[in-house]
């Protein structure tokens, strides 16, 4: 199977690049005045599971 790199990151205790991602899309939103709640959401729950390597 194929997996995106960002679960070999996750997977391998790696930080992923969802800041430079995700991230920047929320804050640049965010800059400018335009919602981006998904990008903002994805972002948090990526660093969620980050933070909690095996889902404790």
């Amino acid at each position: 199977a194929v997996y995106p790199s960002m679960y070999y990151d996750i997977v391998q205790g790696r930080r992923t690049e969802i800041d430079l991602l995700n991230g920047y899309i929320a804050r640049l939103g965010e800059r400018h005045g335009i919602p981006t709640p998904q990008n903002h959401c994805i972002t948090g729950l990526v660093r969620y599971i980050e933070a909690h390597p095996g889902g404790s």
